[in-house]
């Protein structure tokens, strides 16, 4: 084992007493034995750190880390900061990776970054769907029109890239995105592969129980800075891939939001801002259609 790759596999957890054990087996169980398990227990007010204690007295591949309360993405930047290893995975503490996860991802590991397919599953591991990630006419192309992931699941990464690449924002909310955007532009070592390796629990919470104002301006700001990294480094040759992206982050905004909007509409001014901004592209959502 001393001459096989390593690869982390980085869990940030908050208040995760109902899922941390199934998401940590699944690590435990992996046909690929080399790996390390790397729990960053995110200032959890319940039984996550007690659940995590057991598993790192029983498995010595674990490593935990119990912090005050910084947010996903800096515990993960804790994380990545702690792996030893080539190769690294980041897993969310609610969902849960197939057994051979790591062996296939791994196969492939002459690329920088090898993509699965995931489930998306309810609370009774039943699929309700699943990914179909794939590059079409090029990586950038791709990307730019909803191909492939804007998290940062269900990836293998090589870990040089996020050591160069993984940079904390000031947002809440899509930082894989801005992350992984930047990661996207810097190399075209990229495998997408059609095993279904990851698997994303669906909850049944409340559509509108976590929507804010601060969120709204967030995502679209996300969505702001994304358009700016492609813009600056591509040509003519993008420009209807970028307004793709532009449509796509419109109609996102909307899906996500609408309910929200709905609720608040007498007191929300942030429908008007996104609005007013995009009020020029109807001959583009036209062409679009048509496409």
């Amino acid at each position: 084992m001393k001459n096989q790759t390593s690869v982390s596999i980085i869990i940030p957890a908050y208040n995760a007493e109902k899922w941390i054990e199934r998401c940590i087996k699944s690590c435990i169980n992996q046909t690929y034995k080399n790996i390390e398990i790397i729990i960053i227990n995110d200032g959890s007010q319940d039984n996550t750190d007690e659940l995590c204690q057991y598993y790192v007295s029983m498995d010595n591949r674990i490593i935990y880390k119990n912090i005050d309360n910084v947010g996903v993405s800096n515990a993960r930047k804790l994380g990545l900061d702690i792996s030893n290893s080539s190769y690294v995975l980041f897993l969310d503490s609610d969902d849960y990776i197939n057994n051979d996860c790591i062996e296939i991802l791994l196969s492939y590991k002459d690329y920088d970054l090898i993509i699965g397919q995931a489930n998306y599953v309810n609370n009774h591991n039943e699929i309700l769907s699943n990914t179909k990630y794939e590059i079409k006419k090029n990586i950038i192309s791709s990307y730019l029109r909803g191909k492939l992931p804007t998290s940062l699941w269900p990836i293998l990464f090589k870990k040089k890239i996020l050591d160069e690449e993984y940079l904390v924002s000031n947002l809440k909310v899509s930082e894989d995105f801005i992350i992984l955007s930047r990661i996207i532009t810097k190399t075209k070592k990229i495998k997408v592969i059609n095993d279904k390796v990851y698997n994303q629990v669906r909850h049944n919470l409340s559509t509108t129980a976590n929507l804010t104002n601060e969120k709204f301006r967030d995502h679209y700001n996300a969505h702001k800075l994304v358009e700016e990294i492609f813009t600056s480094k591509l040509n003519e040759r993008y420009k209807k891939d970028i307004d793709i992206f532009q449509l796509n982050h419109l109609y996102n905004l909307i899906v996500i939001f609408s309910p929200y909007i709905k609720l608040h509409e007498k007191t929300i001014n942030t429908r008007n801002f996104f609005l007013k901004k995009h009020l020029n592209k109807k001959e583009i959502i036209i062409n679009t259609l048509f496409f």
